[in-house]
């Protein structure tokens, strides 16, 4: 798991999550899963993946209801998928 650290750190997000998914499969401790969902919502958010944000988070939060961070990254994902300014349709 400190190579897809390392991995997003080195923006190789890519890399980082085709690495997430193989060990998903391989990952039996449920603390591992939950960091490989963290590292996974990390990736998301770098590639501004808002739906794939927010299933990362969700996945977190069957498991552990009050996550602080999968709850601000959830809303913060929320609220931007939700910005509506209408300005920009009559310019």
């Amino acid at each position: 798991m400190n190579e897809i650290q390392t991995l997003i750190e080195a923006n190789q997000l890519d890399e980082a999550l085709r690495l997430i998914n193989d060990n998903r499969n391989q990952v039996a401790d449920m603390e591992a899963k939950i960091q490989l969902h963290r590292q996974a919502a990390m990736v998301y958010s770098k590639k501004q993946n808002w739906g794939g944000l927010i299933n990362e988070c969700n996945e977190i939060l069957e498991v552990i209801p009050h996550d602080k961070q999968a709850l601000v990254d959830m809303e913060m994902a929320k609220s931007i998928l939700g910005f509506f300014h209408p300005d920009q349709f009559n310019p």
